[in-house]
C-alpha cells in the first residue's frame, strides 16, 4: 500500500522491519515537507534519524537544508547526490559528513552506499588547535574489498586532484579508519593518500586503521605521517601505482622532511617532533615504480616501529626498507615474519644512508628477501649500527651483509656473505670463509655451514715443497677460537729451516699458540711449531717421500 503526500497516519505493514533503507528513502522523497517528515518519522520509530536531524548534525551547524533524509547520519550520500558515481564531485558532502562527527560527536562516516565516490579536494579530518577533540571513525560498506584500481574491484573513494593529501588528520586524536577503499585517479592525484600530522598543541594520536586498502597513484607515499604516534595497522593493503620520481608507501618523518603544509590547521613547526611507536600486523604493501630512489617504507629519525606477519613486494628502486640518516637515526625497528615476493626487485631489504650516527636496535626475525643487491646494506662507513639482531634470515639471492663502517654489539644468524669494516663485540654464526671483515675486536663467530669448512695451507714460504698434497682439511670457528688441524702427503720432499712459515690460516691470531707437528709414519713430533700471525711457524724439518705430516693446532683470533 502507497504512501498519499496529504497522509498523516501510518501506513499499512509500514514499518522499519518491513522497508529497505531505498525503499524508506523512496517514502522520504514523497513526504516533501516537514509536517509530514516528521508525521513519517514518528510513525516508524525513527531512532536512527533516517528522517530528522541528528543532534550532532544541529551541533555542528548544520540545517534540514544539508540534508537528504532517507540515509542514516553520517552516510555520505545523506548530504549530496552521487548523480554520476565515479563522476560527480562529492567533496563537500563527504566534508560536511565528516564534519558532524568531529565538531559534534555524531555517527560514524560511511562510504559506499552508491559507490564509488569522486572526491576532488582534501578532505578535512583536522582538529583544530584548542578546540574539543570528538575522534571520528570513517568507514565503508558494500562493495569495499578493492584490490587493483579497476572496475569491478575499485576502490570506494577516488581522489582527483593535484593537491598535498586526500586525508588531512592533523590534530586528531583518535581517528579511526575501517573496513575502506581508496584509490586515486591515474592522471591527477594528491602527494599522500592520508597524512597524519600533528598541530601545534601536540595532537594527533593513537589513530587506528583496520582493514583499509588504499590503492593508489600518490606522488609522495600512500602514508605520511609527520609526528603522530601510537598509531595500530590491522590487516591493510597499501600500494602505490605511480610510475613516479622516489615514491613511497609509507613515510614516517620527525622532521616533515617533504614539508607538507594543512590548509584547514597549523601543523607543528619545531624542527624535529617525537615520532614513534608505529605497529603494522598482517598488512601488504607494494610499490610498482622502478625508478632509483623509490621505497617501500622510509624512516627518518622515527623510533619503535613494529611489524608483524607482513608482506612486500617493490617493483623495482632502492629499499624496501630505507634509513635516512641525514637528520638522526631511527631506532628500534623490528620485522617477524616478513614475507617479500619473490619476483621484488629492490637493490636492498634494508638499506642505511651514508651519514654518522649510531642506529640501534633493529630485529630481523624470519625474513624472507629477495633483492638485486644485498639484504642489508650501507651507502658508507660513516653509519655504526648497535644492537641489531639478525636471525632466520632467507636472503634468497644470497647477496648477503655489507657494512663497510662499523658493526657493534649485534647478534646476527645469517649464513650469506658478511662483509664487515670494524667488527666490535658482535656474536655471528655464519659461513665463516664467505666472510670479509677487516678489524674484528672481542666478538665471537660460530662456523654454521652446509658442509665441512676447509683451509688452504701456502707452502711457498719453505726451502723445499715438492709435490706435497693435502687431505683431510678442516677448520672450525667457536667463538674467538678456531681450530685446524690437516695431512701434508709428501711427495718428493719437504724441508723448512727454523722460523719459516706454512701461510694461509683462516684469519690472523694472537701470537704465541703452540702447533702439533707430527710424523705420522714414526709418530715422532717436531717441537717448537706455533702459530705466528696468520701463519704456522716451524721447526727444522726435513722428510723425503712417503711421509705424511699431521698439523692440527687452535688460536684465538687477533
Amino acid at each position: 500500500m502507497g504512501v498519499t503526500r496529504n497522509s498523516t497516519q501510518s501506513p499499512a505493514g509500514y514499518s522499519a522491519q518491513n522497508l529497505s533503507g531505498n525503499q524508506l528513502a523512496a517514502r522520504m522523497a514523497a513526504a516533501y515537507n516537514v509536517a509530514q517528515r516528521q508525521n513519517l518519522s514518528a510513525s516508524i520509530g525513527d531512532l536512527g534519524y533516517l528522517f530528522k536531524i541528528h543532534p550532532a548534525e544541529t551541533a555542528a551547524g548544520l540545517v534540514d537544508a544539508n540534508l537528504r533524509f532517507g540515509y542514516l547520519p553520517g552516510v555520505v550520500d545523506r548530504y549530496g547526490l552521487n548523480a554520476v558515481p565515479g563522476t560527480t564531485s562529492m567533496l563537500a558532502a563527504a566534508n560536511l559528513a565528516i564534519k558532524q562527527a568531529k565538531l559534534g560527536g555524531g555517527p560514524d562516516v560511511v562510504f559506499g552506499a552508491t559507490a564509488p565516490y569522486l572526491i576532488d579536494g582534501i578532505l578535512d579530518l583536522t582538529t583544530a588547535v584548542g578546540a574539543t577533540n570528538y575522534g571520528v571513525t570513517i568507514r565503508g560498506e558494500a562493495n569495499n574489498v578493492a584490490f587493483s584500481t579497476s572496475v569491478p574491484h575499485r576502490p570506494q573513494i577516488i581522489f582527483k586532484h593535484a593537491l598535498t593529501q586526500g586525508f588531512d588528520c592533523t590534530g586528531n586524536n583518535g581517528l579511526t579508519f575501517r573496513d575502506l577503499s581508496v584509490g586515486s585517479d591515474t592522471v591527477t592525484f594528491p602527494k599522500a593518500c592520508f597524512f597524519l600530522a600533528r598541530n601545534t598543541d601536540g595532537a594527533s594520536q593513537i589513530c587506528r586503521f583496520e582493514n583499509v586498502r588504499a590503492i593508489g597513484a600518490f606522488s609522495d607515499s600512500v602514508l605520511y605521517n609527520f609526528g603522530s604516534e601510537d598509531d595500530v595497522h590491522i590487516g591493510c593493503f597499501y600500494r602505490n601505482t605511480t610510475a613516479g620520481v622516489a615514491p613511497k608507501v609509507i613515510r614516517m618523518t620527525s622532521t616533515n622532511m617533504s614539508a607538507f603544509t594543512s590548509t584547514f590547521t597549523a601543523i607543528d613547526a619545531a624542527a624535529s617532533v617525537s615520532t614513534i611507536d608505529h605497529n603494522f600486523i598482517g598488512c601488504q604493501f607494494q610499490n610498482d615504480s622502478v625508478d632509483a630512489n623509490a621505497d617501500l617504507i622510509y624512516y627518518d629519525a622515527v623510533s619503535d616501529v613494529r611489524y608483524y606477519g607482513c608482506w612486500a613486494y617493490m617493483a623495482g628502486g632502492r629499499a624496501v626498507h630505507y634509513h635516512d640518516g641525514s637528520h638522526s637515526v631511527s631506532q628500534s625497528i623490528s620485522f617477524r615474519d616478513w614475507v617479500t615476493e619473490s619476483i621484488s626487485n629492490s637493490a636492498h631489504f634494508a638499506d642505511f644512508s651514508n651519514n654518522a650516527g649510531i642506529t640501534s636496535g633493529w630485529r630481523f626475525d624470519n625474513v624472507v628477501s629477495y633483492s638485486t643487491g644485498t639484504f642489508l646494506n650501507c651507502e658508507g662507513a660513516l653509519p655504526t649500527l648497535d644492537e641489531f639482531k639478525i636471525d632466520q634470515v632467507l636472503d634468497v639471492t644470497n647477496h648477503g651483509i655489507n657494512i663497510p663502517g662499523t658493526l657493534q654489539n649485534s647478534i646476527a644468524y645469517f649464513f650469506g656473505p658478511i662483509t664487515i669494516g670494524t667488527d666490535t663485540g658482535n656474536e655471528l654464526h655464519g659461513n665463516c670463509p664467505v666472510w670479509a671483515i677487516t678489524t674484528s675486536t672481542n666478538s665471537k663467530w660460530y662456523d654454521w655451514a652446509s658442509g665441512a669448512l676447509t683451509w688452504a695451507p701456502n707452502l711457498a714460504g719453505l726451502t723445499t715443497a715438492t709435490a706435497v698434497t693435502f687431505s683431510n682439511l678442516r677448520v672450525s670457528f667457536d667463538g674467538s677460537k678456531i681450530s685446524f688441524n690437516g695431512q701434508l702427503n709428501v711427495g718428493t720432499a719437504l724441508v723448512s729451516a727454523a722460523g719459516q712459515q706454512i701461510t694461509g690460516l683462516p684469519k690472523p691470531a694472537i701470537n704465541g699458540c703452540d702447533v702439533s707437528v707430527v710424523n705420522a709414519t714414526t709418530e715422532v713430533g717436531y717441537a717448537g711449531a706455533f702459530i705466528s700471525g696468520s701463519g704456522i711457524t716451524l721447526p727444522v724439518i726435513n722428510v723425503g717421500a712417503g711421509v705424511t705430516l699431521l698439523v692440527s693446532g687452535s688460536y684465538f683470533r687477533a
